[in-house]
């Protein structure tokens, strides 16, 4: 008989712990449900990001080289090459690839950066490519929109 009462003593203790926990699971679910859709975010949109960031610098890069070759042509004797020429091959390749140009400089046969090429219309098809050129540096952005990441409010990237 002990045990039974016991027993029933044990019945009737769970019975009013049990509503004063109800609702925990659920505020742990939604938790757990935030996390979860933060580290999708994190994994698609950060692999995005990455796949961009190649996509910029592929952008980067052949403005570089329309702007080395307008040099090169200068190097192997075309007369009439000016300073607007090779930015001119630049911002033609930069936006054919989507890439906002940050900075565009010349640099000699080691990579030091020389001088920037004249951005005023006026002076650039008389303003002379300096004579240690043999490359430009360029540098550029690219904006691009978000998969999961507009969820939070981060649209762009």
């Amino acid at each position: 008989m002990p045990s039974a009462r016991h027993a029933g003593h044990a019945a009737s203790r769970s019975r009013t712990t049990g509503p004063a926990e109800h609702g925990q699971a659920l505020v742990m679910m939604a938790g757990a449900m935030v996390t979860l859709l933060a580290m999708v975010a994190l994994i698609i949109d950060g692999g995005n990001a990455f796949a961009q960031q190649r996509v910029t610098q592929n952008g980067a890069d052949a403005a570089s080289e329309a702007g080395t070759v307008v040099i090169a042509q200068r190097l192997a004797g075309l007369t009439g090459l000016y300073d607007g020429d090779v930015y001119d091959a630049i911002t033609t390749s930069a936006a054919a690839n989507g890439l906002t140009i940050a900075s565009m400089q010349y640099t000699d046969i080691n990579g030091n950066v020389l001088a920037a090429p004249d951005t005023n219309i006026l002076n650039r098809r008389h303003t002379a490519i300096p004579a240690a050129a043999a490359g430009v540096l360029v540098t550029g952005t690219r904006s691009f929109t978000t998969y999961v990441g507009g969820i939070i409010g981060l649209r762009q990237m």
